[in-house]
């Protein structure tokens, strides 16, 4: 099994996600449907399901190769589903229980062959009951074979809750049908120290050179990862969560942070793209300029780049890594709530100290806090 979809299957079965969350596991592999190893057990679960609540069900979805970018072969995946009503859906689905439940019309909408896994999950501020329905009322619909920058915004309204719906997949969708366009939007994680963090250290000797010691820039320098931790938490609740319903609030959305929402597996738009960081470090170099002298203005900035680069690594990490100890597990767990069951709530990436200070801790938590 590859790293990322066992991970992310031991994050589901957790205790604290089983004791509200039904658990199902999906094998990948053949043509897309729900199916059994012979016709025979096909007939029996069709029987079995409609006559009883079942707590666990094995699906064996056929050959997403779009989805997943494998071509054969079978990955597991453990999804949790907060809906006791999974089976009477299933039946209603296109198909039946043994039948496929991948349509027409959500293949051109967008949805994954999870799609219905993930509905159960939605976050709580989607109001609509029956995803489907409401996306296929709407005029466009989204071509996940053709470049997804452009389209999405056709989605209007509907946009918020499509991006909303998770397709845990291998690889990305494409974004642009121009070739330079698409290469600047794949950025692999190790870029991002190799290229930052040679301008941190320049940063930093720039202050050194002005006469400062150890013990003053050791301060600087954890005085601009604070910052950063504020910034990290204020850019993703109030920029990268904003509601946007025109063409090109939803494009830029999309380009911004949507697509990691939509997909939130892909490896390769995990990371700020460095051509995105360059210019985001011209405002925070003259925010740090304005709240320090000049000597200080460079092991501050220093500081706070120091910290973006943590913040993108360990974000990296956080969705393709298997932590063995008790806190990068809490840190994942508590991400990845963030994308599959709450997503107004938990905005801190690399802590969570900002969501306890401005009361965005998921329920979770914040019940165990008043306790």
């Amino acid at each position: 099994m590859a790293p990322e979809f066992s991970t992310l299957k031991n994050f589901l079965n957790e205790p604290d996600f089983s004791s509200d969350c039904q658990r199902l596991k999906a094998n990948v592999g053949g043509e897309h449907g729900i199916w059994n190893e012979n016709e025979e057990d096909q007939e029996e679960d069709k029987e079995d399901v409609g006559n009883q609540h079942v707590d666990e069900i094995s699906l064996k979805l056929r050959g997403a190769p779009r989805a997943y970018g494998m071509g054969g072969g079978i990955k597991h995946l453990c999804l949790c589903l907060t809906d006791k009503s999974l089976e009477s859906s299933l039946q209603n689905s296109n198909g039946g229980v043994g039948g496929s439940w991948q349509t027409k019309e959500s293949e051109e909408l967008g949805y994954s062959y999870f799609v219905v896994l993930f509905h159960w999950i939605r976050p709580p501020f989607l109001k609509s009951s029956v995803v489907h329905e409401k996306m296929v009322a709407q005029d466009f619909k989204v071509d996940l074979n053709k470049a997804l920058v452009f389209q999405v915004g056709h989605l209007g309204e509907a946009y918020q809750e499509w991006v909303h719906q998770p397709i845990v997949c291998k690889e990305g969708p494409r974004f642009f049908e121009n070739e330079f366009w698409e290469f600047l939007t794949r950025t692999v994680w190790w870029a991002v120290p190799v290229i930052w963090l040679p301008v941190v250290f320049y940063s930093i000797s720039m202050s050194v050179r002005m006469g400062h010691g150890f013990p003053e820039i050791a301060l600087m320098v954890f005085a601009g990862i604070f910052v950063w931790t504020l910034l990290e938490y204020t850019l993703h609740r109030f920029l990268f969560h904003i509601e946007t319903k025109s063409y090109w609030g939803n494009t830029a959305h999309y380009l911004l942070h949507g697509c990691h929402h939509k997909h939130p597996m892909d490896g390769l738009r995990l990371v700020f793209p460095p051509a995105a960081t360059a210019v985001l470090c011209v405002p925070f170099w003259n925010l740090v300029k304005l709240i320090s002298v000049p000597s200080v203005t460079p092991a501050l900035f220093g500081g706070g780049l120091l910290g973006y680069v943590m913040y993108d690594c360990t974000h990296y990490y956080l969705h393709h890594g298997q932590p063995s100890s008790d806190v990068p597990r809490n840190l994942k767990k508590y991400h990845l709530n963030h994308h599959f069951r709450i997503q107004d709530k938990g905005f801190g990436i690399t802590s969570s100290i900002w969501d306890r200070v401005f009361g965005t801790l998921p329920q979770s938590k914040a019940a165990k806090k008043d306790r």
